[in-house]
């Protein structure tokens, strides 16, 4: 399997890459790539497509390719989960449930407001993206340790 890409992992020895994960694959199971080569976001581990990535998987292969002596910057994103997060704490602020300290008396939250595509972003939103962007750095982190650990169990050293 790797004599074909011998040149290409020596040309690439010691370079960094940028690997970005969506938010969306953090929370799902995982990717279905159906046989029309387009791609689902699925957690439903049913249907007979082709194959499937998870989160793990991609570790996995994040793992691989450090071992292989290339620099690795992995880059995640938290929309969903930050966009989920501000519909819960609106449902929450419609029945007069407060989520900020700061506050002693429940106000109205604003939703996901965008201009051109940009989140607009208040510091109560903003402490949102921060701890939802900590949730996921925590998933990917975990996930990358135990694809690590898993292949030095496996006598594998890093080059």
């Amino acid at each position: 399997m790797f004599r074909g890409s011998g040149g290409y992992i020596a040309r690439h020895r010691g370079s960094t890459i940028v690997i970005h994960i969506p938010g969306e694959l953090v929370d799902s199971l995982q990717i279905l790539d159906t046989k029309d080569n387009t791609t689902q976001w699925s957690n439903n581990a049913g249907d007979g497509g082709g194959s499937r990535m998870s989160i793990r998987n991609i570790c996995d292969d994040v793992a691989l390719v450090w071992l292989l002596g290339i620099k690795v910057v992995v880059v995640v994103g938290c929309r969903p989960q930050v966009d989920e997060r501000m519909k819960r704490r609106k449902e929450a602020s419609d029945l007069g449930i407060s989520f900020d300290p700061d506050s002693s008396s429940p106000t109205p939250l604003k939703i996901n407001q965008y201009s051109k595509g940009m989140r607009i972003t208040d510091s109560s939103t903003l402490r949102v993206v921060k701890e939802e962007a900590g949730y996921v750095r925590f998933e990917v982190e975990r996930q990358l340790a135990r694809s690590i650990k898993s292949t030095s169990r496996r006598g594998v050293k890093p080059a």
